[in-house]
């Protein structure tokens, strides 16, 4: 399952509606110069994921919908680029393995998480348990997984 990403003609379109050149963007989000901009409006670079959460603000739109497949619902790495976070910070964060961040985010595993790594999560992500279960549950659905009960 391909991770989430930025669209590039998404944020391009964005840029140019609220009038921004791709200097000010990159001012703003704390680049070097519009050139590493254009390379995530042109698809040849992925910005860092403290970038997404600070792109969004500054083009005046939420996170989802700056990421390809835009009008889903989020999945659990959609609730990660929201909250700006790499998967080894948003691990270190909810105080869970690294691998368990990884596997619930690739819809990895049938079971339930149990209710202290929901509600980890869901506090490294200033969520609710509920959506944070829910993009779990949306990520397996996506690869034909259904979970179950521990």
């Amino acid at each position: 399952m391909a991770n989430r990403r930025v669209d590039g003609a998404a944020l391009r379109q964005a840029r140019l509606n609220v009038g921004l050149t791709l200097s000010e963007v990159a001012e703003v989000v704390g680049v070097a110069d519009g050139a590493r901009v254009g390379a995530w409006e042109h698809g040849l670079e992925q910005p860092r994921p403290s970038f997404v959460p600070k792109l969004a603000k500054v083009v005046n739109l939420p996170v989802t919908a700056l990421l390809v497949g835009k009008g889903l619902k989020p999945r659990l790495a959609d609730l990660r680029l929201a909250k700006g976070l790499t998967l080894t910070e948003l691990a270190a964060n909810a105080g869970i393995p690294r691998t368990t961040c990884h596997r619930l985010e690739q819809g990895v595993g049938i079971r339930t998480p149990d209710q202290a790594t929901l509600t980890a999560l869901a506090s490294a992500l200033d969520s609710s348990r509920d959506a944070v279960l829910a993009a779990i549950v949306r990520v397996r659905a996506d690869r034909g997984t259904n979970l179950r009960s521990n």
